[in-house]
């Protein structure tokens, strides 16, 4: 049988060999990646912005976000599943996975600790606001006391959901806005922690946060959520302690019920307190 002649445009395999051997060849190769390097260090920022503009990756990294569920907190339902009544009252750590499955919250103030850190060679943050997804009544599934919340810490940006305005502001200062009269600056791989306080009275709130950046001469939004993806949650909290189905106190080792003069404590504007 005879073997198939080769295209005549095609060259030979060995004619193949011997191009890419080439000097001529290997020289045009390093050539080019000498050239490559040499424009990408003339690049502002060593060439790093301009390979992250051309993946999209984020001008503001979040290498943290963490809500701080120290405080009172307020399940939209009861807990019934008896596995998951068992965890609560056995295995109190894992406290903050029950919270998130039955749709609860801080109740009065919700504290998110972002760190943030800059993704270009220069990020301005211009701004940090709440999204409203969905407003609901207080929630009044469960309501829990810890024995001791310890000490507040410093707010340094509030936001009230209640408000029409809800850009974060000052505290103590009027109202003062906070990016009006303050921006982030953060140069490649620089880090700031921001700790962003929400409160609620009035409702419950469904929210994540939309990030305003520039950075390349570019303005753009980040969205900003939990780091499973699920919204941040706040409560108001109702004036009645008969308004809720189950109030727990504890926290410590266990949670368990309360009684009538520990509701009363902690809704002391309760009928017949």
């Amino acid at each position: 049988m005879s073997t198939p002649a080769t295209s005549a445009t095609e060259p030979s395999p060995s004619r193949l060999s011997r191009l890419v051997r080439s000097p001529l060849t290997w020289s045009a190769g390093v050539l080019g990646a000498v050239a490559g390097a040499l424009l990408i260090a003339w690049l502002p920022g060593g060439g790093h912005d301009l390979v992250d503009r051309v993946t999209a990756s984020d001008p503001l990294r979040l290498p943290y976000v963490e809500e701080d569920q120290q405080g009172d907190i307020a399940l939209e339902r009861p807990v019934e599943d008896p596995e998951d009544r068992a965890t609560l009252l056995t295995e109190p750590e894992k406290l903050p996975a029950l919270v998130h499955e039955y749709g609860g919250g801080p109740v009065g103030r919700l504290d998110v600790v972002l760190v943030a850190e800059g993704g270009r060679g220069l990020v301005r943050v211009v701004d940090i606001r709440p999204r409203v997804a969905r407003t609901l009544p207080v929630l009044t599934g469960s309501y829990l006391r810890p024995d001791s919340g310890g000490e507040p810490e410093v707010i340094h940006v509030v936001s009230d959901l209640d408000a029409a305005d809800r850009r974060p502001r000052v505290p103590g200062k009027a109202g003062t806005l906070y990016f009006t009269g303050k921006q982030i600056e953060l140069k490649r791989g620089e880090q700031e922690t921001l700790r962003l306080s929400f409160t609620a009275r009035d409702a419950a709130y469904e929210f994540d946060l939309l990030a305003t950046v520039v950075a390349d001469g570019r303005t753009y939004q980040q969205v900003i959520r939990r780091p499973d993806g699920g919204m941040f949650r706040v409560t108001g909290a109702a004036a009645d302690h008969r308004a809720y189905r189950r109030i727990y106190t504890g926290g410590t080792s266990t949670w368990h019920l309360a009684g009538r003069a520990a509701k009363c404590e902690i809704f002391p504007r309760s009928k017949g307190c």
